[in-house]
């Protein structure tokens, strides 16, 4: 055994032991209270709660339920024992049971009977600090409960009091950013997460929501440090792996890609995902286990439109026309096919109708779909018939896309097209 082994054990078993306590307490607690108030059985509540109290001499909620308890069942004597004891235990006893009861009811939504609680509370000389907690508490559950009643506005006010109250505390202020999300108000969202990454610069749930802000308006490069940042503390989030999978290739970082939508298939990953890594694959020329993997993906998910016109493309880059177009078939006849079906049938009859028919063709396709994928084809169509000024237009139009690195890699060379069409543009980065 290591040298640390053993204690390592105690600590884990000390852990447990802990957490098997809590759970005994607040079990205890809860029971005690509920069947006391909903069942008037007396003497199980009493039973309970004293019970609790032999683990946890200290807890204001059992003591104050207890109290109670016996109050209500006529037991005056031994209530007013139980309270001079907590009394004696606990300095300013019934403050911190008026707050301990303005707590439980907020969580509850007896807000109206919260609010009195915490009244009292103050008027028994509460520490103000803990008031202003609770209230705060009270603010944050009035705004869950207004926001799911749809009363926006409502909500955003109640949450901007309670972080008022509590500026330290980040709960309200990530619901309120969530809020303005939900409500469409995507600019004031975003400069909210923003903001809470100046106090909490750390946290994995709102450099998540940035992160993905910024990655679905196209900005990958300015949305990676904060997608990288919330792996720290959510690598087992499918959403924030594959995500950031997606965004690595659209920074042209292929094999990173890989690396992370493997990782994104062992969350209980859907087809989309083998379907992206297929496409990290295909960019890194490993045409083959692209294949082997949106194979896998339909016989697991079933057939779906996206990835069967993956399949399509990589079986094009291996040269295998027949089975490419064999893969789109079933989506190519539907009344609307998918946009990259489309663009792979092209390509597959691309060889056979070179010329003006093929411009237009193409042309029709980067003003439908504007993929850059297809403005690059256009471009090398454009530059082998001579027509330099429009060819250089349509490289343009790809190269103001965050997509442009996968499309350059992802595009078989058809008729030598890629020649053309990389003339136009900036070398690639080294791999």
């Amino acid at each position: 055994m290591m040298p640390n082994q053993g204690a390592a054990s105690i600590d884990i078993e000390a852990w447990r032991a802990n957490i098997r306590r809590d759970v005994e307490i607040n079990y205890l607690f809860h029971m005690g209270e509920a069947i006391g108030r909903l069942n008037g059985d007396t003497a199980g509540a009493v039973s309970r709660l004293t019970a609790c109290l032999a683990l946890e001499p200290d807890h204001i909620g059992a003591l104050d339920a207890l109290i109670r308890t016996l109050e209500a069942a006529g037991a005056s004597a031994e209530a007013a024992e139980w309270q001079q004891r907590a009394e004696f235990r606990i300095p300013g006893f019934a403050a911190e049971a008026a707050l301990f009861r303005a707590n439980a009811l907020a969580v509850n939504g007896d807000f109206d009977a919260a609010a009195a609680e915490l009244d009292l509370a103050r008027r028994l000389g509460a520490n103000p600090h803990r008031c202003a907690e609770a209230e705060a508490e009270l603010m944050h559950n009035r705004a869950v409960s207004a926001k799911q009643a749809g009363r926006i506005d409502e909500a955003l006010d109640l949450f901007n009091h309670a972080m008022r109250l509590r500026p330290d505390w980040i709960s309200p202020a990530r619901l309120r950013a969530q809020v303005l999300k939900d409500s469409g108000r995507d600019g004031e969202a975003l400069r909210a997460w923003q903001s809470m990454l100046e106090q909490w610069p750390e946290d994995s749930e709102v450099n998540l929501q940035v992160g993905a802000h910024l990655q679905q308006q196209g900005q990958l490069a300015e949305a990676l440090p904060y997608l990288e940042r919330a792996t720290h503390g959510l690598w087992s989030n499918a959403f924030l792996i594959t995500l950031l999978g997606l965004t690595l290739l659209g920074l042209d970082r292929p094999k990173e890609a890989v690396s992370m939508l493997r990782h994104a298939t062992t969350l209980g990953s859907n087809g989309d995902v083998h379907g992206y890594l297929a496409q990290a694959l295909l960019a890194t020329k490993d045409a083959t286990a692209a294949v082997g993997c949106l194979v896998e993906a339909n016989r697991a998910f079933g057939p779906d439109p996206a990835r069967s016109a993956m399949l399509g493309l990589a079986l094009l880059t291996l040269g295998q026309r027949k089975e490419a177009a064999a893969a789109i078939d079933a989506n190519q006849r539907h009344p609307d096919p998918h946009p990259l079906t489309v663009i792979v049938a092209s390509l597959i009859s691309l060889p056979d109708e070179l010329g003006p028919v093929a411009h237009d063709r193409w042309r029709t396709i980067a003003q439908r779909y504007d993929y850059p994928m297809a403005h690059l084809v256009l471009a090398g169509l454009l530059a082998r018939a001579g027509d330099a000024a429009a060819a250089q237009h349509e490289a343009e139009t790809a190269a103001k896309s965050p997509w442009l690195g996968l499309a350059r890699r992802l595009l078989p060379d058809v008729v030598g097209l890629r020649t053309y069409w990389e003339a136009l543009l900036p070398p690639p980065p080294e791999d």
